[in-house]
């Protein structure tokens, strides 16, 4: 269940009409550290280094992520 509450996150940070916070609001979850540790969890890094070190972190669950919902 989290797992598709976090893809659903990425989805909607894709869009560009959402800050994580709105996110994670959106998303139910209880505040946006705990939304930020499941991410963190997830996917080997912060919600707030996704954009800048997507592609240089060599973070292949993310990208590979990023590119099965774009």
């Amino acid at each position: 269940h989290q797992q598709l509450k976090l893809n659903e996150a990425l989805r909607l940070y894709r869009t560009n009409q959402f800050t994580w916070t709105e996110i994670a609001n959106k998303l139910l979850f209880a505040d946006l550290q705990s939304f930020s540790k499941l991410f963190k969890k997830q996917f080997r890094m912060s919600p707030a280094n996704t954009e800048t070190d997507l592609y240089e972190s060599g973070n292949e669950l993310l990208v590979s992520a990023f590119q099965i919902l774009t």
